[in-house]
């Protein structure tokens, strides 16, 4: 993918549709142009905001990102044809596969998709929990574990026999 490229679509298509960049960075939830920092390759349209920026000017990814047009033009014109119930199933469907295929997991932020926030899983099994880390920076790995404390017994319990 050629940035400049991406970002002189993106700019086309604004243009074409009379968005200026400011308008473009609402879209976007900025408060600015992010054209400039695009152009300047400071910053990178993220793949949310390339989303946002296809469903607003209902224009197929495959555009924004190669320069390929025409590829979704049917499938768009059925979608425009649903009812908002087939709308959402459509869009039901396409973030059940789009999450399977791990392609746009954040694709459920989009507030047509209203869904709980899933608590993170561990993305490597060898990650370490800040407690974990902790509990590590205090064991001496050449000594043995610690031993548990036995607890005291409760006021009023009665004392366990050890056999003899």
């Amino acid at each position: 993918m050629d940035a400049a490229a991406i970002v002189a679509r993106i700019e086309a298509i604004a243009r074409e549709n009379g968005v200026n960049g400011v308008d473009l960075g609402r879209l976007l939830g900025k408060a600015k142009s992010p054209l400039t920092d695009w152009r300047n390759c400071q910053s990178m349209p993220t793949l949310k905001q390339i989303y946002l920026i296809c469903e607003y000017f209902a224009v197929s990814a495959d555009y924004i990102l190669f320069g390929v047009a025409g590829t979704n033009d049917s499938i768009t014109q059925i979608y425009a044809q649903l009812d908002e119930r087939g709308q959402q199933a459509v869009l039901g469907v396409a973030l059940s596969e789009l999450t399977r295929k791990e392609n746009m997991p954040r694709l459920a932020d989009h507030p047509t998709l209203k869904r709980e926030p899933k608590s993170p899983a561990r993305s490597d099994p060898s990650e370490t929990t800040q407690r974990e880390h902790e509990s590590l920076a205090r064991s001496d790995p050449g000594e043995a574990a610690p031993m548990k404390q036995k607890r005291a017994p409760k006021a009023g319990a009665p004392e366990k026999k050890k056999a003899e």
